[in-house]
């Protein structure tokens, strides 16, 4: 007998039961349309801890698809609700009130979650979604990509595989882990973020437990160091160009 997919992909953080979880999902959120069951594999989703370059990467490599989050903006970064197109910012920033409305979220959200480390909210927008693969397929383009945390991915992932128990058509999207390779280079890069001292230990415990408990997730893994980062968007555009030649011949976009 198979596992029940919560089994399989519990949410990191969530202490409740599969049954817990229906009512979650079902509370939160409205079914995916067959656009988004459709085009979720088309989703590349590089996952990894804050300040590793998850972001940069994914805006320089396709169609971006930012986060929806409710932390605070930090210098430079740019809204995408203010632009003309949603996804040539850098995140989608909403008040926490929103991520509280269940009204809103239903309408909005294809799923969010609440960080423990921090109390911020994070998820998909169903809107930038659209506009992604809208925009890829404008420029003939078939991936979308996502930067995103390692608690994401996991509420995401459970979230896919709560659906395809629904309705079994749901694409996956291919992760892609960005780890260091030397662990004490986190404090580094969480430094230069600004990221409050006092927490920073914490964080980085949180970090590396939530690297370890899903690492069997990940399609791929990206090993860098402070040397070859620069090097990362070339590596993971030659992963994402030889999958989809892989896709194609198998007849599986």
């Amino acid at each position: 007998m198979d596992k029940d997919p919560f089994e399989q992909i519990r949410p990191l953080g969530f202490e409740g039961t599969p049954s817990d979880w229906v009512s979650l999902v079902d509370t939160r959120f409205s079914p995916l349309n067959s656009f988004e069951l459709r085009n979720m594999n088309r989703v590349a989703v590089l996952a990894g801890p804050p300040s590793i370059g998850k972001t940069t990467i994914a805006k320089k490599l396709t169609r971006h698809l930012p986060i929806a989050t409710s932390r605070p903006k930090r210098e430079g970064e740019v809204n995408g609700l203010v632009l003309p197109r949603m996804n040539d910012g850098d995140m989608i920033f909403l008040s926490k009130e929103q991520f509280e409305d269940p009204v809103f979220t239903r309408k909005n959200l294809i799923f969010f979650f609440q960080a423990p480390v921090n109390g911020h909210y994070y998820g998909f927008h169903k809107a930038a979604f659209h506009e992604a693969i809208a925009q890829a397929d404008a420029e003939d383009a078939y991936w979308i990509c996502t930067g995103v945390g390692l608690d994401t991915l996991s509420y995401l992932l459970c979230r896919l595989s709560f659906e395809n128990s629904r309705s079994p058509v749901v694409g996956m999207p291919t992760t892609i882990f960005m780890i260091p390779s030397d662990p004490s280079v986190l404090a580094q890069w969480y430094a230069k973020r600004g990221s409050e001292m006092d927490i920073l230990s914490q964080k980085i415990d949180y970090h590396l437990a939530q690297a370890e408990s899903l690492l069997h997730m990940a399609d791929y893994v990206v090993v860098l160091n402070d040397e070859n980062r620069d090097e990362l968007t070339s590596a993971v555009s030659t992963i994402l160009k030889a999958l989809f030649v892989k896709r194609k011949v198998l007849g599986i976009l």
